[in-house]
């Protein structure tokens, strides 16, 4: 049995209507594409919305972990340091030792204005 063999020269050419065909297949594949795309693009959006909520939060972390260090480093210098206790408690207290001048600013009520 002898194969018959496919060639570009061998194909029937169907005018308008090939052209018609063709034009319906790419119309077919770009509407499959958008319809992908119409489908997927709120769970992008959703997605970077949920990216930027993280970066806040790790942002926040951050400030909150080294506002934790700093509360950290006073307490452990409070426990070994009686000199920090004593600074403490007269910035706490707002009293001066008898050499020094103690300065309160004031900040003016927005209401009286």
């Amino acid at each position: 049995m002898k194969r018959l063999r496919n060639d570009a020269s061998s194909e029937v050419d169907l005018g308008w209507m090939g052209a018609l065909n063709r034009a319906i297949r790419w119309c077919l594949f770009i509407g499959i594409i958008g319809f992908i795309v119409a489908q997927y693009l709120p769970l992008i959006r959703k997605n970077q919305a949920l990216r930027e909520t993280v970066a806040r939060w790790e942002t926040q972390q951050a400030r909150m972990t080294a506002q934790a260090n700093d509360t950290a480093a006073r307490l452990q210098s409070l426990r070994e340091d009686p000199r920090a206790v004593e600074r403490a408690a007269r910035e706490r207290l707002q009293l001066a030792r008898t050499n020094e001048s103690v300065i309160n600013f004031v900040t003016p009520n927005s209401s009286s204005h």
